[in-house]
């Protein structure tokens, strides 16, 4: 073999890694969450929530708790507790709760399933960044990039990056109709 096409030879050999290693990197690696499992896997990916979920079912007699209020409720006052408080659940350090939190967070709003995406809008971030102002700047540290999109059109929505502060709590008037995603007509 000739130094010319050895040469020629690494260099396309080069050029195969790049375009693998470009096409491994657009390639979708997170779960596609369906709605109807997203308890589940909430359940699943952290089971520290476990206690308040069972807490929460025995009040819904034989019917199973609707994922918005899943995760509008249970998991967004689990997360933000572990969030303000320095709490340690089963076990976990905080820094490993919040990351596998906000991680699914990330997979929910990536999800190509409607009603999935509309969880993390009009339950988990309107519940963590809806009580006043100061939530954004505790919460929008975590968010990954699809959640922090999402999570500015909401404020953007609220007025929270308006030039104009005025109150740090919004009423249910000023925070606007209610957004496209609710056209799914899930609880």
């Amino acid at each position: 073999m000739s130094v010319i096409q050895s040469v020629i030879r690494k260099k396309r050999d080069i050029v195969l890694v790049l375009l693998l290693r470009a096409i491994l990197m657009n390639v979708k690696t997170t779960r596609n969450i369906k709605y109807s499992e997203a308890v589940e896997v909430l359940l699943s990916d952290l089971p520290e929530i476990s206690d308040a979920y069972k807490q929460e079912q025995s009040k819904w007699s034989s019917e199973s708790i609707p994922p918005h209020v899943v995760y509008g409720s249970i998991f967004s006052d689990f997360l933000r507790r572990v969030v303000v408080e320095d709490t340690r659940d089963s076990g976990h350090s905080r820094s490993d709760i919040i990351r596998r939190s906000f991680q699914l967070i990330e997979e929910l709003v990536e999800s190509d399933d409607f009603e999935t995406r509309c969880i993390v809008y009009a339950s988990i971030l309107e519940s963590l960044l809806g009580q006043d102002k100061e939530d954004w700047r505790r919460f929008a540290p975590y968010f990954g990039k699809q959640t922090l999109e999402m999570a500015l059109k909401l404020a953007e929505r609220w007025g929270y990056l308006s030039k104009n502060e005025g109150d740090n709590r919004l009423t249910a008037t000023e925070q606007g109709a209610a957004p496209d995603c609710l056209r799914c007509g899930r609880r």
